[in-house]
């Protein structure tokens, strides 16, 4: 009976890799992205710094837009597949380890947080004061760590590591901020000082390289939960096979000893 249930749950198990391939893949994009768009900017500092412009700035505008526009839908197919990464790995643990609260937990949580935060996020405006903003920010930074708390739990619930999704919470955080404070909504032909630009092409750069080290946290995040997984599910198969074996060497040594009483009986 364990071994028919231990073999269903085997084959309940959702393929992981290929959304954890993709979901990596749209990050790497949008760091190479948000370096493009720090590329632009950083021409369009150079070329006010210098005095000239008109034509060129425009056309260096029209691309950054583009940019934005690309950035916007990366960022949502990277969203969506984190989110259906998640569901995956997250029913898979919940499978082995027969946690369903934890997994049912990390689903919602998954789905809440982008809305409540978009939602938090048009509570914001230039025209607010800067205690607001930075309120604003601090409670999308603390809705933004449910979905990342949720699934670190559910990876300890089957013996994984939660440090892999702080660490992965941290970088996003640090990209998001970044985003928010420094480079959303940049106008190369409205902005005033030329040092502002600087600054913009200066944070575009950097956070490219901040979401490429996102990446790599995401990357080992996700490893650590299907490998807790994996092994979750092998050591109750070998339970399974012991339990199996001893069953078996108690049947040999019952046979046996019927074997010897008969001819006594």
């Amino acid at each position: 009976m364990e071994a028919a249930h231990t073999q269903h749950e085997v084959q309940h198990l959702l393929p992981a890799r290929p959304l954890r391939a993709a979901m990596l893949a749209f990050i790497a994009a949008l760091a190479c992205l948000e370096v493009s768009a720090g590329v632009v900017v950083s021409e369009a500092w150079r070329q006010r710094e210098q005095g000239t412009g008109g034509l060129e700035l425009y056309e260096l505008d029209e691309m950054l837009a583009r940019l934005r526009a690309l950035e916007g839908v990366v960022v949502i197919g990277a969203v969506v597949l984190t989110m259906l990464w998640s569901f995956v790995a997250v029913h898979n643990a919940a499978r082995v380890g027969r946690n369903t609260r934890s997994a049912l937990f990390a689903m919602v949580s998954w789905v809440l947080a982008p809305i409540a935060m978009l939602f938090i996020g048009r509570a914001d405006t230039q025209q607010m004061p800067l205690l607001i903003g930075i309120g604003t920010l601090t409670l999308q930074a603390a809705v933004l760590w449910l979905p990342f708390g949720t699934i670190g739990s559910a990876s300890a619930k089957i013996g994984g590591q939660r440090a892999p999704f702080f660490h992965w919470y941290m970088a996003m955080l640090l990209g998001f901020v970044v985003f928010r404070v420094f480079t959303q909504g940049t106008d190369v032909l409205q902005m005033r000082p030329s040092e502002d630009l600087g600054t913009v092409a200066s944070m575009s750069l950097v956070n490219g390289v901040v979401i490429g080290v996102m990446m790599m946290m995401a990357a080992e995040a996700s490893r650590s939960m299907q490998q807790a997984t994996a092994e979750k599910l092998f050591q109750r198969q070998q339970l399974r096979d012991d339990a199996f074996d001893r069953f078996r060497h108690a049947a040999h040594e019952h046979e046996l000893m019927q074997r010897v009483t008969a001819p006594h009986a």
